[in-house]
């Protein structure tokens, strides 16, 4: 029990230290697979089990999700905007037709 605090509490904090709530919407995202929606373990899953892991790890996901969806559509636009002028040309193609794939696959 402890080390499942421990391990939400350290991921808490890697999230929190991103500045803006899509920011932390993007990280989380990156960490899963599309295909198996399970979260990258890597490093992780010596602290806890992969499922404490990934049921953490969804749960911050689903709560971060959510305060995005709650974002008015101006703050939403600000936040893309800033989000998408801090990546590269590489990653925004990369972003936009890993999107573009997932719409599809749903």
């Amino acid at each position: 029990m402890r080390q499942e605090h421990d391990i939400s509490r350290y991921l808490s904090r890697v999230v929190d230290s991103l500045p803006r709530a899509f920011a932390q919407l993007a990280f989380l995202a990156s960490l899963r697979d599309s295909y198996t929606r399970h979260y990258l373990q890597e490093g992780w899953v010596t602290a806890c089990s992969t499922g404490e892991l990934n049921v953490t790890l969804q749960d911050m996901h689903h709560s971060v999700f959510a305060s995005v969806a709650r974002l008015s559509l101006v703050e939403l636009s600000q936040e893309l905007r800033t989000h998408f002028r801090s990546i590269g040309e590489v990653e925004r193609s990369a972003a936009t037709h890993g999107w573009t794939l997932s719409r599809i696959a749903t």
